[in-house]
């Protein structure tokens, strides 16, 4: 189980709570770290950028 320490207290990352920001729009929105990590070899949670639904469909659309 992995959390991270607020005000010197534990908070637990449950699966459906994790969020990020989207790096296109900054729309915060959820990640699932499972998800992301078993289908990115080189996954880290300090390089990997998640863009929200409705930009991931803006840059598909643009190829």
């Amino acid at each position: 189980m992995f959390f991270i320490k607020h005000h010197g207290k534990r908070v637990d990352l449950a699966e459906h709570e994790v969020y990020t920001y989207c790096p296109q729009c900054g729309k915060v929105h959820t990640v699932d770290l499972i998800e992301m990590a078993q289908e990115l070899p080189d996954f880290d949670l300090f390089s990997t950028a998640v863009y929200c639904r409705e930009c991931s469909k803006k840059k598909a659309d643009c190829r």
